[in-house]
């Protein structure tokens, strides 16, 4: 939201919440307190005079009888019982009543404590001008009803070192106008620091602070001046209730704490606060942006601490006005958890530099983090600026967003800088809204991302990184919010001459207003698209992530080296990428609208320009229809470089990429889910060692390939044996030669020419074996035997080969194979050719079978 957009908002809010005039706050010195517009206007009051009050005092106020208590003792007077306390160990004055006197401890009584009774309520105004004095344990209250005096304890006078804890103080809701002032403008306030006072401490005290009517209840003011400034004041650990509200609510605030220093630009009369872990609830029972709640209001003060406090209402840190006051200076607010309406709310009462903020946490009421001209921006101390220019020239080395900013921002040269959105957008005003001549990071640290740089102005870019210079994105939107597609309004999202590379986290964008691909312009230029660089250096883009969304085309332009690893291509106006140079392809996501010819439209020109350069080696790939992964100038355009694109990976869905991009040594898979895949080719035998018998016969092609089982794990290769190792192989095979043998397996592309050619080759081992000789046979003996006549075993037993397996079922003809024939005998190993001849001549045999 814009600063305009920010003051209509809270205009109406005001017009809300205020009825009839203008909205009164504290101010220091019976001054009004008042929030810059768009928030509170400033009233009129006047200030208050130096050393004075509106309080009457008197030492020797009257009393009833045992009316105050000191060193045991009962007195009628408060002058009387604090002589007394002034002479005892524990310095202490009790009052025992509740009153509506006027109280003063002269700065002569150092050390005195004063407290109160259980259940006394003091309505008057107690004055302490003495060192060391305590406060503690009262209980406090002003009523526009009832009281006159606007102040319930007054530090003033040099006081030094006085501690104020343990009290409640309590403002009542009404109408002074009505009451006993009968005056419009009473400004009642809890604890009134004047005239010097200093260290002074308010700790652990409760506070109640009803509306008052046309004005505010104050819990702590503080009336500084250049004079008798008021030094090292500690607020800490106080609890703090607005509430009850007057009538509606809609008239009348309430505020904690109100510093004014009331000292013009360079002075200051309040230095060196410290106001920590308090809590401020809205008790009000209205909403935080009506709640008419204030926390800490301060201007013209040095060196204010705002730490660890716990804020609800309306607004937790703001300024409060007073004619010809100076800016606050070393404002620190840190580490906070602010829940109002609005966050830190300083306008111009700051210095240049003047406010830290760092480390506060915002609730779900809170509808503006930070606000002022003084806020746009923090540097890497947490100092704010009024513009990311005047945090970078006074040294920044990390630039956060505290709001929406407009402003034309340059990185000079020489210079490092990191730019956090936190979730805030940076808008031009005329120009590009960055221009990069040093070292640049852009990044986004807010939950919800999102950040944005947006520029609204013919031919300028939302980001323009000039030749040398060197750019990061690790995060933010980058977009043309004005673009109209038409020469009107239109221009690159980005434009790089120098170094860039973009990472998961960012999005450029170039789209019309009704969310469609605006089609004039390129999403990103990297390159030239006239002229050349002054150095001669390549720009350079290397894209790792991110969503690019929009525009005509990614487009890597003359001079320009693009590596696309990763991120989301989608639905631009036309193909996904134009290269006219060096571009290489990695990985990615890429979907072209259904109306693009294809994905990558290459071109080239002139040589080491635009030399058409294209090497795809992976990324998904989505296509429809008639669409190409490749798309070539028409012929009557530039020179079409098709011979310099290549294609190594990748998955296409939709369409195939042609055959002749795919580099030598790859080719195309169709995976399970019906897209393609191109991947190296790679050369795989099933096995790379077979055994053959030389007594089976020679080897074919066929038989051999059978047995080895090569593969290529893409499409489009032609895999045989080595012809001439082969035929080595079968003359081994007719010599009947036995060993191991080697035997190549080739796979070459279909289509490749010798240029082209690339062969993949893997090698195997075919050994050959014979089988093993039968052992000889005994020759039948011509004598009888002593066993009827059946011939006699020879003495030497036959001993079996030991791989053989004898089988023990009968043979074919119905004998045993263990049983001998009449003229036969167990042979082992015998050939094919042996046993058909035997048979031939009527012999019978009995083969012995191998094992399998």
């Amino acid at each position: 939201m814009t600063q305009r957009d920010f003051s209509t908002s809270l205009d109406s809010l005001n017009a809300r919440a205020v009825k009839g005039g203008l909205v009164r706050m504290a101010i220091a010195g019976m001054a009004a307190v008042a929030m810059a517009a768009p928030f509170i206007s400033p009233v009129s009051a006047n200030a208050a005079t130096d050393g004075a009050t509106t309080t009457t005092v008197a030492a020797s106020t009257k009393a009833s009888a045992g009316a105050f208590t000191a060193d045991g003792k009962d007195f009628d007077t408060f002058a009387d019982a604090l002589a007394a306390a002034a002479k005892a160990d524990d310095k202490t004055v009790t009052i025992n009543e509740s009153t509506d006197a006027s109280l003063s401890v002269a700065d002569t009584y150092e050390g005195i404590t004063v407290t109160a009774a259980k259940g006394v309520v003091f309505s008057g105004s107690l004055r302490i001008n003495a060192s060391k004095a305590t406060v503690k344990n009262m209980t406090f209250k002003l009523d526009p009803a009832t009281n006159k005096n606007a102040q319930n304890l007054i530090v003033s006078g040099k006081a030094a070192d006085v501690t104020i804890t343990g009290n409640t103080f309590e403002i009542a809701a009404g109408d002074p106008a009505k009451g006993a002032s009968q005056n419009k403008d009473w400004q009642p306030s809890s604890v009134w620091l004047e005239n010097g006072a200093n260290g002074t401490v308010i700790n652990k005290n409760t506070f109640k602070l009803g509306q008052v009517v046309n004005n505010s209840g104050v819990g702590v003011n503080i009336v500084g001046n250049g004079t008798l400034p008021i030094t090292g004041t500690k607020i800490t650990d106080n609890t703090v209730t607005s509430g009850p509200i007057s009538g509606e609510g809609k008239s009348g605030s309430m505020m904690f704490v109100v510093g004014n220093g009331n000292t013009a630009a360079g002075s200051y009369g309040i230095t060196d606060t410290t106001i920590s872990g308090n809590t401020v609830k809205n008790g009000t029972g209205l909403a935080a942006d009506t709640s008419r709640t204030y926390a800490f209001a301060v201007t013209a003060t040095k060196n204010t601490v705002i730490d660890d406090n716990t804020v609800e209402g309306y607004a937790a840190v703001s300024y409060s006005v007073w004619p010809s006051q100076g800016p606050n200076d070393g404002l620190k607010v840190t580490n906070n958890t602010l829940d109002a309406f609005a966050g830190v709310l300083m306008g111009s009462y700051v210095t240049e530099g003047g406010l830290t903020v760092d480390g506060n946490t915002f609730g779900k009421n809170t509808q503006y983090a930070y606000n002022g001209n003084t806020t746009y921006a923090v540097n890497q101390d947490g100092k704010a600026y009024s513009s990311v220019a005047k945090a970078i020239e006074t040294g920044a080395t990390t630039v956060k967003l505290l709001q929406n900013v407009t402003e034309d921002v340059t990185i000079p040269a020489g210079k490092t800088v990191t730019i956090d959105l936190a979730g805030f957008t940076l808008t031009n005003k005329a120009g590009h809204t960055i221009t990069n001549k040093g070292t640049l990071t852009v990044k986004d640290s807010s939950a919800k991302k999102t950040g944005v740089i947006d520029n609204v102005t013919h031919q300028k870019a939302a980001l323009y990184n000039e030749e040398g210079a060197t750019a990061t994105l690790d995060g933010g939107k980058f977009k043309r919010s004005k673009e109209t597609g038409t020469a009107d309004n239109t221009f690159y999202t980005i434009l790089n001459h120098g170094d860039m590379t973009i990472n998961d986290g960012t999005t450029v964008e170039l789209l019309l207003s009704d969310g469609k691909p605006a089609g004039y312009s390129s999403l990103i230029d990297n390159g030239y698209y006239s002229g050349k660089p002054a150095n001669g250096k390549n720009a350079t883009m290397v894209i790792n992530g991110g969503t690019f969304d929009g525009g005509r085309y990614v487009k890597n332009d003359s001079y320009g080296d693009m590596t696309i690893n990763g991120g989301t291509f989608k639905n631009g106006a036309s193909d996904a990428v134009l290269n006219w140079h060096h571009l290489t392809i990695n990985g990615g996501s890429f979907d072209p609208a259904d109306s693009a010819s294809g994905i990558l439209l290459n071109g080239k020109v002139y040589k080491g320009s635009e030399d058409g350069v294209a090497t795809i080696t992976g990324g998904e790939f989505t296509l429809t229809g008639s669409q190409k992964v490749v798309v070539l100038p028409a012929a009557s355009g530039p020179s079409q470089g098709s011979e310099n694109v290549t294609i190594s990976g990748g998955t296409y869905a939709g369409v195939k990429p042609e055959a002749k991009y795919i580099i030598k040594s790859s080719g195309l898979t169709t995976n399970e889910d019906g897209t393609f895949g191109v991947k190296k080719a790679v050369l795989t035998l099933g096995t790379t060692s077979v055994k053959h018998d030389v007594a089976k016969g020679e080897l074919t092609a066929d038989a051999i390939t059978t047995l080895v089982a090569p593969s290529v794990n893409v499409e489009g290769y032609t895999i045989s044996a080595d012809e001439q190792q082969l035929a080595a192989i079968n003359e081994a095979i007719k010599a009947g030669r036995t060993g191991d043998f080697e035997l190549k397996f080739n796979a070459v592309k279909e289509g490749a020419t010798e240029a082209t050619i690339t062969t993949l080759t893997e090698t195997a081992t075919v050994t050959l074996t014979k089988a093993e000789e039968p052992a000889p046979n005994p020759e039948p003996s011509d004598k009888p035997s002593d066993n009827g006549g059946a011939a006699k075993p020879s003495a030497k037993p036959t001993t079996p080969s030991s791989n053989p397996t004898t089988t023990t079922g009968n043979n074919a003809n119905g004998t045993n194979a263990n049983r001998l024939g009449k003229t036969g005998t167990a042979i082992a190993g015998i050939s094919a050719v042996a046993i058909a001849l035997l048979a031939a001549g009527g012999i019978t045999i009995a083969v012995r079978r191998r094992k399998a």
